[in-house]
């Protein structure tokens, strides 16, 4: 049984993506930060620190995108 290796198109797509989901995290902790301090919402609060798992999860996916295969 034959193992495929990726190409590098594959793993470029991998890295765009997760750079791509980092970002998202990053203005979605931003907007609800900033959302957080206008409203005084506890709700909002949470909601913005539990992003931070989002942003935590897509550094990992980063991270494992980079790593070299072999």
């Amino acid at each position: 049984m034959q193992v495929k290796k990726k190409s590098t198109f594959d793993r470029l797509s991998l890295t765009r993506f997760a750079w791509l989901s980092i970002v998202a995290a990053g203005v979605t902790i931003f907007m609800k930060m900033s959302a957080y301090l206008m409203t005084d919402s506890v709700g909002l609060l949470s909601d913005a620190i539990e992003s931070f798992v989002n942003l935590a999860g897509a550094l990992m996916a980063h991270v494992g995108s980079c790593r070299p295969t072999g």
